[in-house]
């Protein structure tokens, strides 16, 4: 009877523990997607005057600015990991909780 009661417990604590790391993960999901939606809506602001400084320099030189293009495709990669990451398509998390994407080509 013992042996029945102690594996009828075992079970159930294992139970409560996969069930209190899935709520812990699913609110560190939150947290991480609520702090990360700050930050890129703060980014898009920047985004917008790189737009206007890349169409000046364009209408100027005629020719786009390759910093400023870089930096662009670093913000279209970190966002589109975040999105990635806040729709549960993957498990990686976006900056600033793991490392900007920087692949050069």
């Amino acid at each position: 009877m013992k042996v029945k009661r102690n594996i009828k417990k075992m079970k159930k604590n294992s139970k409560s523990k996969k069930e209190n790391k899935f709520v812990s993960n699913l609110l560190v999901r939150v947290l991480i997607v609520i702090l990360s939606g700050i930050i890129f809506h703060i980014w898009t602001y920047i985004i917008f005057a790189v737009f206007v400084i890349q169409l000046i320099i364009f209408i100027i030189k005629q020719e786009a600015n390759q910093d400023l293009k870089k930096f662009s495709e670093i913000w279209i990669k970190s966002i589109t990991n975040y999105f990635r990451y806040a729709l549960f398509i993957s498990n990686e998390r976006p900056f600033p909780f793991n490392n900007i994407i920087y692949e050069e080509k």
